[in-house]
């Protein structure tokens, strides 16, 4: 691992010791849901490939294919004899990362590990601050930390087509929703949701996740790596953003939260109505975590309610659910719960 890369981190994490935050974030969203120690010692980047994580390490220098239940599936080594992987993200079946060391972006085989091209990346700073990548469907975004800056492009020879500067110079973690970009900060715990290409900011949370790295959407949650200790934690985290079940419905915004769950977590019933000034719910079903539908409910009065129970009357095991409300306006709401023991 190279000088220059080791003391643009540890700039980075020295300021990150004055920014780490416990808040909560409002209405649940930014709340962490699950996590798993991450392989590796060094965890830097981490995407989604559809049916698996991809997690890359500094201190192994390898790829990691893993479950969402932390569980290996494969290891890769990287290509470079001096490899900095920072953001990653795939398109279609091909692995993209970014080269901290050298500002480099680079497609990848991940049945291999080659790298199967590369291209410079804006660097005017010409120092180490190269970090997030994410896919739009039609141009990557790539973050710059320190400098300040988000750069929009194009994957044919990786030139920049647009760029802005985001609310805060410290994003590293960048990840695409299907309608905005979610990028997190390193020094203010905060994550900021940007319409794209103004960048404009539509809704910031709070972030529990300490100095998170890389950002991946899975099954409607957001997974996140944090960096080794004691910076971060060293582990990987399933965070609500409020899309839990977006397979269901993958045109429904994460901003807006107008049901609620009482009580919540729940032993053996919880009901889920709408507020005030929203419209009645009319029906509902619920989501594991990973996605799968477990049951179906009736709405009564405008509400709903859950008693822990799947399709066939079976308890459902304790954890992490969120149930997916239909509005009388035709609109769609998720709202997470937690079924205790």
């Amino acid at each position: 691992m190279s000088c220059k890369k080791s003391s643009a981190l540890l700039m980075a994490a020295m300021l990150g010791l004055f920014a780490v935050s416990s808040a909560l974030a409002t209405d649940g969203i930014g709340d962490t849901l699950w996590s798993f120690p991450a392989p590796g010692e060094w965890p830097s980047g981490l995407a989604w490939d559809g049916s698996d994580l991809w997690l890359s390490d500094n201190e192994s220098d390898s790829f990691y294919r893993l479950t969402t239940e932390g569980v290996v599936e494969a290891a890769f080594p990287l290509f470079d004899s001096f490899p900095s992987p920072a953001g990653m993200t795939f398109i279609g079946d091909k692995l993209w990362m970014v080269d901290e060391n050298t500002s480099t972006l680079y497609q990848v085989d991940p049945a291999t590990g080659a790298a199967l091209k590369s291209f410079g990346l804006p660097d005017t700073t010409h120092d180490a601050t190269s970090w997030g990548l994410a896919w739009d469907g039609a141009h990557l975004w790539h973050s710059q930390y320190a400098r300040g800056e988000i750069f929009q492009l194009d994957t044919t020879d990786g030139s920049v087509v647009s760029s802005f500067a985001p609310p805060d110079s410290w994003i590293m973690g960048l990840e695409y929703d299907g309608q905005y970009l979610w990028g997190v900060s390193t020094q203010t715990d905060s994550a900021f949701v940007m319409s794209l290409p103004s960048g404009t900011v539509v809704q910031t949370y709070s972030w529990q996740v300490p100095y998170s790295l890389g950002l991946a959407l899975a099954n409607g949650y957001l997974w996140c790596v944090s960096m080794k200790p004691p910076m971060g934690t060293g582990r990987v985290y399933g965070v609500d953003i409020g899309q839990g079940g977006l397979a269901e419905n993958p045109r429904v915004g994460p901003l807006r939260r107008s049901v609620r769950a009482v009580p919540n977590p729940f032993r053996t019933r919880t009901s889920i109505s709408a507020e005030h000034s929203s419209p009645a719910i009319v029906g509902a079903r619920v989501f594991d975590a990973q996605g799968r539908l477990v049951r179906r409910l009736s709405a009564d009065c405008g509400a709903v309610t859950w008693d822990g129970a799947d399709e066939a009357g079976r308890r459902a095991a304790p954890g992490a659910y969120v149930v997916c409300v239909r509005l009388a306006d035709g609109s769609t709401e998720r709202q997470p719960v937690r079924l205790s023991r």
